[in-house]
This record gives C-alpha cells, structure tokens and sequence, in this order.
C-alpha cells in the first residue's frame, strides 16, 4: 500500500484509538511528511475561507445599503 492511500484511509477514521494504530503502522518519515502537508493545507485553507468572508461581507454591505435605498424609496 502507497503512503498515499495509506494516508486517504486516515481520512475515514474518527475514533482516536483506531487512529493511533493506523499511524503506527506508518513510518515516521512518511508520518512528517504529512504532516507538514497538513500544516500547509490547514494554513491555505485559513487564507481561503478568509478571503471568502470578506468577500461576502463586502457582498452583505452592498445589498443592505441596495435594500435600504429600495425602502427610502417608497
């Protein structure tokens, strides 16, 4: 088995015991590895779902200040 699926049935597993055995059986190399990819993707994805807050919130500010034209309007 590759690290690579080795790593995909990680994915899977949500009780913390059957998790520790599943990493055991990987070495500790390939373990850092994943790790530090991990660590990047986590990083990125903060980045990402920050840029798409502030881009719905600038959407958010928009449409309020469409719907309080639209009300002074009446």
């Amino acid at each position: 088995m590759t690290l690579i699926e080795k790593l995909s049935n990680l994915g899977g597993i949500v009780d913390r015991d059957e998790m520790a055995k599943a990493c055991s059986e990987i070495p500790d190399e390939d373990l850092r590895l994943a790790l530090m990819t991990l660590a990047l993707t986590y990083n990125q994805n903060i980045k990402i779902n920050e840029e798409i807050f502030q881009k719905q919130h600038r959407e958010i500010e928009r449409l309020q200040k469409e719907i309080d034209k639209l009300k002074k309007a009446k």
